[in-house]
């Protein structure tokens, strides 16, 4: 599931992932469907519309060439049914009511009821304008569905007919005239017929969905599980989410992790980079040597968070969503997961905060093995120090011997030496600055942790004498602890800091070769230049050398000496000027090899020379070569046979060759869209490179629109790059947001 969910985002990013599954539950309207001539409501049938529609658009999301196989699959139960989607369009307006058009009986029925009714109104209002009006008027009014009129009881004499109702007053009479009775029970009849075509037209839906009930039923289950991808998809795109690996081994390996709830707290949704860069992010190990770590540290250091964001995104990725981490994480296939977390007391269970940790503690013993997850926080907490140590390091002690793998949290000293002599645990902890007093929410693995108790009440405002007092208590054992973790946390960010100028170092090297090579691809292309222009000044000197010597022919064919002589220098400067064309014109070296392997020395046209491969084709087509103890990328299609081997195309030359790319060569288009970031920006790079080659001044660069992510990337290469002048949203005909124009410089 994880490759399909990592596959719809790559094509929602491209606005062809799954649509919208707004779909309502359906079981009840599905099972009336099963009985027999059993006739649902215009509403009910109203209610299959979106089931109709969703699944007809999810299968069209789900085709075509350019669809995976793998995502493919995804439509194959999905069975759409567009003439009973229309034929309940057709039939019923928006409220489930049946329209007039369903059929053409129901048209001339409605019909024949407006003309009947328009006909006894008229009547009956004539009528009423006859009698006397005084302060209570005789009007045209409804009465158990048949047309009469409210007539004051003082003129009920002067209306002959039925009475059908009075007033609760008992000063209105509401009297059907004689002369309309015929009149409403006809327009009673048409009522009648009207609604046993409406029943009609409403069993003859019902039969159609009843027909087709079972895959109406699969096609609501199955999307159903496409809308549970569909959120998943959303979610990997709120959260910048990537897909962990999952092995069979006991490994558990988290990089760059973020607790999905912080994130969110934090705006994630809005403004994702804001968001993360104020969640640290959790770096963790476990493995066979490694199987438990015992972290310990301040209270409010988070210790906690780690516990939940470790068995959060675990549950996650076995439910097959991506995950706020690195690519590079991985997790083994977990059967249980036993978490104590928090204070479980009950009054009701007579369970105090103890009692509830060893109901969990129990719990992990009984299904503690290879593929357990344990995340237990404050283990020997709640009860005498002394005995909760005993009792929380044989729990760890079992665990070990089971082999299952997690995160325990503690603040009891005597396990942070268990955890020292033993195999399988090592202790970690969250980092305090002292500096600032306060937690930096960073584990540390190797080192355990302090409570910074007394660092904590100082910041929180505690009495300073106390706070001494309390220091001068502690016994000389623990002091000395303190100032040897407070020195090992010191030793291990000076190593820390080396690493990171170290690492600094190796950066800006990385970047003088990098610009190196950029100021040799610049030679490169200027002396391509230089060398383009000098082939077409001799081809043009050879053009007018040809003429001269034709002229010097026609003179020696009248015998005068000074042509001969003419002629003769001539001779020799065309064969010098051939010469020279010879080693600026372009020699056919065969065709590019098909395949490319590390270590074979192979011709580069662009440089002119033989080249050493270093590195094969990336998925870009580019290759990683050396030249004169120069590093360079090419695109595979400019690469030779060497000097000397014959191919099927033709026996390469020794001689000099270099050939500009013409304007014609160089696309004014490059598609980036579907591919990563770093494999995008090599195409993108390769692209500019044969535009500026090829004389070209726009380039207009397919991005999609999708997150926006590989637009910001884009931009942000072009803002740094030297040779483009102007960067701007394409038109709306060129793709608008999806696009973006750049101009070369000259």
């Amino acid at each position: 599931m994880l490759s399909q969910v990592e596959l719809l985002r790559a094509r929602h990013e491209k606005s062809v992932g799954l649509p919208p599954l707004e779909i309502g539950d359906l079981r009840a309207i599905l099972a009336r469907l099963k009985t027999p001539g059993g006739v649902l409501a215009g509403p009910d049938l109203l209610e299959l519309l979106p089931l109709l529609a969703s699944t007809r658009m999810a299968k069209k999301s789900l085709e075509g060439d350019d669809v995976p196989p793998e995502i493919a699959e995804l439509g194959s139960p999905l069975c759409p049914f567009p003439h009973l989607e229309h034929a309940l369009e057709s039939a019923l307006d928006a409220e489930g009511a049946v329209k007039d058009g369903a059929s053409p009986e129901l048209r001339r029925l409605r019909r024949g009821k407006e003309t009947a009714r328009d006909r006894i109104r008229e009547r009956l209002e004539r009528q009423a304008a006859r009698l006397p009006s005084g302060d209570a008027p005789a009007l045209v009014t409804l009465r158990e569905g048949r047309y009469v009129l409210s007539v004051p009881v003082e003129h009920k004499a002067r209306v002959p007919g039925l009475l059908l109702d009075r007033s609760g007053s008992g000063a209105t009479l509401y009297v059907e005239p004689l002369e309309a009775v015929e009149e409403n029970n006809a327009l009673r009849e048409l009522e009648v017929e009207e609604a046993a075509e409406v029943r009609r037209i409403l069993a003859d839906l019902s039969d159609r969905a009843r027909v087709v009930l079972p895959q109406l039923t699969e096609n609501w289950e199955h999307t159903g599980r496409l809308d549970a991808l569909r959120a998943r998809v959303l979610l990997a795109l709120r959260w910048r989410a990537e897909r962990p690996r999952f092995t069979e081994e006991s490994v558990l390996e988290l990089r760059g992790a973020r607790h999905p709830l912080l994130l969110e707290a934090r705006g994630a949704g809005s403004n994702w980079e804001a968001a993360a860069a104020n969640v640290v992010p959790l770096d963790l190990h476990l493995d066979t040597t490694t199987r438990l770590l015992l972290i310990t540290g301040p209270n409010m250091g988070g210790k906690t968070v780690a516990l939940k964001t470790v068995g959060l995104l675990s549950v996650l990725a076995q439910s097959g969503c991506l995950i706020p981490a690195g690519p590079e994480s991985v997790f083994p296939w977990t059967l249980d997961w036993v978490v104590s977390l928090g204070d479980e007391q009950s009054l009701e269970n007579d369970l105090s905060t103890f009692a509830a940790h060893l109901v969990r503690w129990a719990e992990a013993l009984e299904l503690a093995g290879p593929r357990t997850l344990v995340l237990l926080d404050e283990l020997g907490s709640g009860t005498d120090p002394i005995e909760g140590a005993a009792l929380a390091q044989s729990v760890l002690e079992r665990l070990l011997a089971s082999g299952a793998m997690g995160l325990v949290t503690t603040h009891l000293g005597v396990l942070k030496a268990f955890a020292a002599e033993s195999n399988g645990i090592h202790n970690a902890s969250m980092v305090f600055d002292a500096n600032l007093s306060r937690p930096s929410y960073t584990l540390l693995v190797g080192i355990p942790g302090e409570s910074h108790a007394l660092d904590m009440a100082r910041r929180l405002g505690f009495p300073e004498a106390e706070v001494a007092r309390a220091e001068a208590l502690l016994p000389e054992a623990e002091r000395d602890v303190r100032r040897l973790l407070a020195e090992l946390r010191e030793e291990r960010e000076r190593l820390a800091t080396e690493k990171a100028e170290l690492v600094d170092e190796i950066q800006n090297a990385r970047e003088r070769s990098r610009e190196a090579r950029d100021t040799l691809d610049r030679i490169l292309k200027e002396r391509a230049q230089i060398r383009a222009r000098a082939a077409r000044q001799a081809r043009e000197l050879i053009r007018r050398s040809e003429e001269l010597l034709k002229q010097a022919e026609k003179d020696a064919a009248l015998g005068k000496r000074s042509a001969q002589v003419s002629r003769q220098a001539l001779l020799k400067q065309h064969e010098h000027l051939l010469r020279l064309e010879a080693q600026t014109e372009p020699r056919d070296r065969g065709a590019a090899p098909d395949d490319i392997k590390k270590g074979e020395r192979l011709w580069a046209a662009s440089l002119g020379r033989e080249v050493e491969i270093l590195r094969e084709p990336d998925p870009a087509g580019r290759v990683v070569v050396e030249s004169q103890g120069v590093r360079i990328s090419l695109p595979k299609e400019s690469l030779r046979p060497a000097p000397g081997v014959v191919t099927e195309h033709a026996t390469v030359r020794p001689e000099s060759s270099f050939r500009m790319p013409e304007a014609a060569d160089a696309s004014m288009d490059v598609d980036l869209r579907g591919m990563r970031v770093d494999e995008s920006l090599s195409r993108l790079e390769h692209a500019l490179d044969q535009a500026m080659l090829g004389g070209l001044k726009r380039l207009r660069i397919i991005h999609g629109k999708g997150t926006g992510a590989l637009r910001r990337a884009v931009e942000e290469y072009c803002k740094k790059h030297s040779a483009i002048s102007e960067t701007q949203i394409a038109e709306q005909w060129e793709g608008g947001t999806g696009a973006t124009v750049i101009t070369l410089k000259d």
